[in-house]
C-alpha cells in the first residue's frame, strides 16, 4: 500500500510540473469479491470510491442502449480514493467484530474506462461471550431491557449495534423518568476470544410530575385537558 500511495503522489507532481490536466478513464464498474457477511450496496456506501450510474430508472432504456451523457451520472477514477477506501472497508468490518479482516483493491485500465475491484478478505468474527447489564432500576425486567439493547450473549461483537442498543436503552430510562440517565461500556477483548461486554447504568433520580397547570382553555375546560393528558401529580415523567 505505502508503494502505491508513493506511486499516486509522484504522478500527481509529474502532471503539476507539466502544466498539463489530464483526465482519469470513468469507473464503468465497482465491484467486491469475498464479502459475505455484507451485501455490496453495504460496502459501496463507506467508499469514497463510485462507478458511473443511471441517473434515473425512467432513464435506463436510454443508458443501456446510448452512451449520452444526460442520462448518466459520471464518475471518474481517483486513485488516492481507492487506496484509502481499502482502510474504509478495513474499519467498516472491525467496527462489526471483524477485526482480523482486510481489503486489497485492484484497478483495471482499458482505454477510458476502469474497473474497480475490491477483494475482502473477512476472517471470523469475535462472538460476544457475556453480557451484562447492571444498575437497571426496579420497574424495568430484563425482558424489557433485552427488547431495549436488542442484542445478546452469543450474537457478533458488532460495536455499531452496540451502540445503538446503549442509545435505545438510554431513550427508555429517560421516557420512564430517569431523564438523567447514562450507559457506561466496560469491554474485555482478548485476541482468539470472545468479548466480555458490561454495562452500568447509573439512571440517576427518578423525575415526578409536580403542579399541573392549564391555561387557555375556557373553550373546552380544564378538565377535559387534563383527562387528555393522562398524566398526573406524583406520576414519573414520561409515563403514559
Amino acid at each position: 500500500m505505502i508503494a502505491t500511495i508513493a506511486f499516486v503522489v509522484g504522478a500527481t507532481l509529474a502532471t503539476d510540473v507539466a502544466g498539463q490536466t489530464v483526465r482519469e478513464p470513468e469507473v464503468e464498474s465497482l465491484d467486491f469479491v469475498g464479502n459475505h457477511a455484507f451485501s455490496g450496496g453495504e460496502l459501496e456506501s463507506v467508499l469514497r470510491s463510485r462507478e458511473t450510474k443511471c441517473v434515473s430508472v425512467l432513464l435506463r432504456p436510454f443508458c443501456w442502449l446510448t452512451d449520452w451523457g444526460f442520462a448518466h451520472r459520471r464518475q471518474y477514477l481517483d486513485s488516492l480514493n481507492v487506496v484509502e477506501d481499502e482502510l474504509r472497508l478495513q474499519l467498516f468490518y472491525r467496527d462489526r467484530g471483524f477485526f482480523s479482516a482486510a481489503a486489497d483493491s485492484r484497478v483495471t485500465r482499458h482505454g477510458k474506462k476502469a474497473r474497480v475491484r475490491f477483494t475482502i478478505v473477512e476472517g471470523a468474527p469475535t462472538m460476544i461471550d457475556s453480557l451484562t447489564v447492571r444498575g437497571v432500576p426496579p420497574g424495568i425486567d430484563s425482558a424489557e431491557v433485552a427488547r431495549l439493547l436488542d442484542i445478546e450473549a452469543g450474537d457478533r461483537f458488532d460495536q455499531f449495534h452496540l451502540a445503538v442498543g446503549e442509545d435505545s436503552l438510554v431513550r427508555g430510562l429517560r421516557e420512564r423518568g430517569y431523564i438523567q440517565a447514562t450507559v457506561l461500556e466496560d469491554l474485555l477483548r482478548r485476541p482468539g476470544v470472545g468479548a466480555q461486554v458490561t454495562l452500568d447504568v447509573n439512571p440517576g433520580p427518578l423525575f415526578r410530575v409536580g403542579d399541573i397547570d392549564v391555561q387557555g382553555a375556557e373553550d373546552i375546560g380544564e378538565e377535559v385537558v387534563r383527562d387528555l393528558l393522562r398524566l398526573g401529580p406524583g406520576m414519573s415523567i414520561g409515563r403514559a
